[in-house]
């Protein structure tokens, strides 16, 4: 299992992620462990409310391939249309910085 790093930007779509998720549902998140942003992006993926899902789409498509992959096997819902981003899946085209996932 690999580390999630994320940029800045996406850690600031985090933290919004989570006042959004409190206002909705009362329940307040923490950003303090991997576990608890996968938790927090599971519960983001099957929001119905239109603003959270542009921001949750919006941290999407800021990921790398390999976080995109990393994400979705620890059961968080990526729209099909991402897990088609450059580099996820294995071409004969060669690809520099290409991931194959094993």
């Amino acid at each position: 299992m690999e580390r999630l790093i994320f940029n800045e930007t996406n850690i600031f779509i985090l933290s919004k992620l989570v006042s959004m998720v409190k206002k909705e549902t009362g329940i307040r998140h923490k950003l303090s462990s991997e576990v608890a942003v996968t938790t927090l992006l599971i519960e983001v993926a099957d929001m119905p409310q239109e603003s959270v899902s542009s921001l949750y789409h919006r941290f999407l498509e800021n990921l790398t391939p390999e976080q995109i992959h990393e994400l979705k096997g620890r059961g968080v819902g990526i729209p099909e249309h991402l897990m088609k981003k450059r580099g996820i899946f294995p071409t004969h085209i060669p690809r520099q910085y290409a991931f194959i996932p094993q």
